[in-house]
Order: structure tokens, then C-alpha cells, then sequence
């Protein structure tokens, strides 16, 4: 039913889905995932599984001054494989509190039913998903990393998209990212488009995407293809908010 990402494994990769699995590597493997837990593909969600996830996601909170909010996303067995994405699907949110949590993970574990995704996927039947319960980043800086070029097949650049703020501003467009070509073998930043910032935000933002960069090749290293990561910048710290392969390297 409940799989916290400690305790995720290759055993039970099938029940956890692409995101939650990857997840639980990169937390097990020592990246500075944002901790959480899945709810397994095929839950039935009852009063008791009720009362389980909401003392789990009170684990997730020890210090009472700390706001609890977490994502809730879907986990496919099918999403995020390396050659099928069906990223962008199902229903996922943000920002969810502890009284919405239920609600939450009930319309995203139903969205496996929408029109929109058996289209998708060709099917009338499309398989159930898991649920991903993922700590909230609030955060300074939100990117999108391709540890290969998808433009060129350059697998000796890594491509970097970022905003100031939410990555929901990013995927709805309200901000337009900067974008960074970088080296891989020395990290420099060989290409560039930075929307209009200030000189001291552009140059806090190719600090921080340089600075990641050798975390973002570990990750590729670990998973053994190029990988296509998101993740958030607070507090002077690096998140990796999850990571899927490469789709669109042809």
C-alpha cells in the first residue's frame, strides 16, 4: 500500500511505478531528494489506508514550524520508460495540505481513467498508477536538466533550463527560462539565453546551474542513460525533484 522511499528497491519497481522508483534510487543512492513515500499502483483507499497515509505524511513533518505541504504526482508503470513518456498525463498538484491530502491523491490515482490518456496510450484500458507523495520545495531557482544534448545527440553537453521561482510558472509559461549549454567535461557554459534579469540574478543563476552540473552527470552516471532531471534550488541547497530518461534523443 505505502512504500516510503527508503525502503524502495528493484523488488518493487512494478508497484511503485517510473518516478516513485527513480525516487527511491536517488534518495537511497545519497541525492538530496526531498523525502516521501508511494502509494502502490492498484490501492483501494478505505478508511484504513486513509488513516495510514495521514500518519505517514505526519512522519514526513517532525518540526512543528515547518509548513507541512507536499506534491502529490502520478507514478506510471509505463511513464518516464526510455523509449515512452507519458509525462504531463495525469493529474498532479502542488502545495497540498494535510486536509486536501486524501482528496489530492484520489484525483490523481483516478486521472489513469481520463480520456486524455487512453488516447494517449491507445487504449480503453489503460493501467493503474501509483502516487508519489513528495515534501514541497519552495524554490529560489526551479530547472529542467537534459545530461545529453536533445538538439544535437551531443552527449558532451548538458542542456539547462531555469526560472526564478515555481516550476509550475515554468510549464505554464508565465516565465520564460534562461537557457545554458554546458561543456561536460569542464563544465563551462558555451551557450546562452538569459531573459532580461539584472546582472546580479543572471549571475546568481549561471552560478547555481554550474554548480549543480557535476550532480546532474553523477545522476546520468547512476542510471546509465542520458536522464532528464528536475529539480529546485532553496536555501542554498540543491533538490532533485525527480528524474526520467531521455525521450527525445533519436
Amino acid at each position: 500500500m505505502i512504500i516510503k522511499f527508503k525502503d524502495i528497491t528493484s523488488k518493487n519497481k512494478s508497484e511503485t511505478g517510473g518516478k516513485g522508483y527513480n525516487l527511491g534510487i536517488l534518495f537511497n543512492s545519497g541525492f538530496n531528494v526531498p523525502d516521501g513515500f508511494v502509494i502502490t499502483a492498484n490501492s483501494v483507499i478505505n478508511k484504513s489506508a486513509e488513516e495510514e497515509i495521514l500518519h505517514t505524511f505526519d512522519m514526513l513533518f517532525p518540526q512543528a514550524d515547518v509548513l507541512p505541504q507536499v506534491a502529490v504526482r502520478s507514478s506510471s508503470v509505463l511513464e518516464d520508460q526510455q523509449n515512452f513518456s507519458a509525462a504531463g498525463q495525469y493529474q498532479s498538484f502542488i502545495y497540498v495540505e494535510r486536509n486536501k491530502l486524501i482528496q489530492k491523491i484520489k484525483e490523481c490515482q483516478n486521472s489513469y481513467n481520463n480520456p486524455t490518456v487512453k488516447a494517449y496510450l491507445g487504449t480503453d484500458n489503460p493501467p493503474h498508477i501509483a502516487v508519489v507523495v513528495q515534501k514541497m520545495i519552495k524554490a529560489e531557482i526551479f530547472g529542467v536538466t537534459f545530461t545529453e544534448n536533445p538538439l544535437n545527440n551531443s552527449a558532451q553537453e548538458l542542456v539547462v533550463e531555469a526560472i526564478f521561482g515555481d516550476g509550475e510558472l515554468l510549464v505554464s509559461g508565465e516565465k520564460t527560462p534562461a537557457n545554458y549549454v554546458l561543456n561536460k567535461q569542464n563544465l563551462n557554459i558555451i551557450a546562452e539565453v538569459n531573459p532580461e534579469y539584472e546582472a546580479h540574478k543572471g549571475a546568481h543563476m549561471r552560478e547555481t546551474v554550474k554548480s549543480a552540473a557535476p550532480e546532474f552527470i553523477k545522476i546520468q552516471v547512476l542510471f546509465g542513460r542520458p536522464m532528464d532531471i528536475e529539480w529546485a534550488y532553496a536555501n542554498k541547497t540543491l533538490y532533485i525533484l525527480q528524474a526520467r530518461p531521455v525521450t527525445t534523443i533519436v
